[in-house]
C-alpha cells in the first residue's frame, strides 16, 4: 500500500511539472499582436525603420522631415501548411525581404515575384511585452533567422539585416518568441498614405495585354489555357505565347473581359468541382468579370486583383488547391482562397511577349475611370 501511495504521489508530481512547463510555453504567444491589413511605422530600439535611396532598410528617425518615416502595410498571406505568413509592403508597392537567407544578408525593399516570395514572407512572433504591439520577424524560408538591427545599434544609418537566432529550449522548427532587443519591432499604427487603396476596392487594370499569375513562390503559378478549353496552372516557360496572354478590355463600372489571342474569352465553364465551385474555361462569348484591387502599395507596376463573375459576384476566381501543382485547375468558388489563391497578379506584357491575334483586333488602349479610393476601417 505504501509503495502504491508513493507511485501515485510521483505521478501527481510529474503531472504538475508538465502543467507548469505547458503554462510557461503558453506564456510565449507565437501569434502576432498587430492587426493585419493596416499601415504601420516600425520602430526598433527607439528608432524607425526606413528605406534608403538604394532600397536598403536602415534605422533612421525622419519624424521631423517633410516626407516622414516609412509606412508599411501588414499583409496576411495565409497559412499554406507551413505556418502563418505575413508580408510588409511599402508605399511604392515593394516588399521587405532579402535576396538570400544568410547571416548578414541586408534587408531591402524588393519587387515581389513568384521566384522570391519565400524570401519576402515573414512569421511574426509576439514578444509577450506589456504593450502588446511588439513582435520579432522570422523569415519563412528559414525560421531560425530573424530580422534585426546590426551590431545591436540604434543610431541613424544602422543597417537592418538577417541573422540566426535559435531559442535554446525549443525545437528550431517551432521557435518560441524570445528574440533579442535589437530584433524586437514595435508596430505603430499609421494613417493610410495618399493614393493607397484598401483590399477589395473596386478597380480595374488598364486595357492591354497581361500574363495572369498567382502571387506565390511556387513554379506553376501562370494561368494558362493548356489544351482545348481547359484553364489550369502552368509555368511561364512551358506555356505558349497565345495561351498564357490575356487582353484586358474595360467595360465600365469596374468590369472587364479577358480575351485570348484566338478570340475566346476567360470565363466560367459548366464543369463543377464541388457543390459550390466550377472550373474556369475558355469560352466563345464575351464573359464579364468584376475586378477589385488587392494590392496594398500605392505604385505597384504589377498590381494584384481579385475577380468575380458579373453573373454571380458571390464567386471568386482562385486556384483549386493550395499546392500549386502543374495542371491544378482554375476555379470559381464561394470563398476566396488563403495564401494568395485568389489574388491574381496582372503582369504587363510587351514586345515579343504579346501574341498575334487571329480574327480580331484589340481595341484602342483607353485608361479606365479613376477608381474610388477607400480608407480601411
Amino acid at each position: 500500500m505504501k509503495k502504491q501511495f508513493v507511485s501515485i504521489l510521483l505521478a501527481l508530481c510529474m503531472v504538475l511539472t508538465l502543467l507548469q512547463a505547458t503554462t510557461a510555453y503558453a506564456s510565449h504567444p507565437n501569434n502576432p499582436t498587430p492587426k493585419k491589413d493596416r499601415w504601420y511605422y516600425l520602430r526598433c530600439m527607439g528608432n524607425y525603420l526606413n528605406i534608403d535611396v538604394d532600397g536598403n532598410a536602415e534605422l533612421r528617425d525622419k519624424t521631423d522631415t517633410t516626407k516622414g518615416n516609412a509606412k508599411f502595410r501588414l499583409h496576411y498571406l495565409g497559412n499554406g501548411g507551413i505556418g502563418d505568413a505575413y508580408a510588409l509592403e511599402t508605399e511604392d508597392g515593394r516588399y521587405l525581404g532579402v535576396d538570400k537567407a544568410s547571416n548578414g544578408a541586408r534587408v531591402k525593399a524588393l519587387v515581389r515575384s513568384p521566384d522570391n516570395n519565400h524570401l519576402l514572407s515573414w512569421q511574426l512572433c509576439g514578444e509577450n511585452k506589456p504593450s502588446k504591439d511588439i513582435s520579432s520577424l522570422r523569415l519563412m524560408a528559414n525560421k531560425d533567422m530573424l530580422l534585426n538591427a546590426t551590431g545591436q545599434k540604434k543610431a541613424d544609418g544602422t543597417p537592418i539585416i538577417l541573422w540566426s537566432h535559435i531559442d535554446k529550449w525549443v525545437c528550431p522548427a517551432d521557435p518560441v518568441p524570445d528574440g533579442p532587443e535589437h530584433s524586437e519591432f514595435r508596430f505603430i499604427p499609421a494613417d493610410t498614405p495618399a493614393g493607397a487603396t484598401a483590399p477589395g476596392t473596386p478597380q480595374t487594370p488598364a486595357d492591354g495585354w497581361y500574363s495572369l499569375r498567382f502571387d506565390v513562390h511556387e513554379a506553376f503559378s501562370i494561368i494558362d489555357v493548356i489544351r482545348a478549353d481547359l484553364v489550369e496552372l502552368n509555368s511561364w516557360n512551358c506555356a505558349t505565347p497565345w495561351t498564357r496572354a490575356f487582353y484586358v478590355e474595360n467595360k465600365g463600372n469596374n468590369q472587364i473581359t479577358l480575351r485570348l489571342a484566338d478570340g475566346r474569352y476567360l470565363g466560367v465553364g459548366t464543369e463543377a468541382v464541388s457543390d459550390y465551385g466550377w472550373k474556369v474555361a475558355a469560352v466563345k462569348n464575351p464573359f464579364v468579370w468584376n475586378t477589385y484591387s488587392e494590392s496594398l502599395g500605392v505604385a505597384n507596376n504589377h498590381r494584384k486583383y481579385s475577380l468575380r463573375p458579373v453573373s454571380d459576384t458571390g464567386l471568386a476566381l482562385r486556384a483549386f488547391t493550395v499546392n500549386y501543382t502543374l495542371g491544378d485547375p482554375i476555379t470559381v468558388f464561394k470563398h476566396k482562397g488563403d495564401y494568395g489563391r485568389s489574388d491574381v497578379v496582372f503582369w504587363e506584357l510587351s514586345g515579343d511577349e504579346i501574341p498575334k491575334t487571329n480574327g480580331w483586333t484589340p481595341a484602342l488602349v483607353t485608361q479606365p475611370a479613376p477608381a474610388v479610393i477607400a480608407t480601411p476601417s
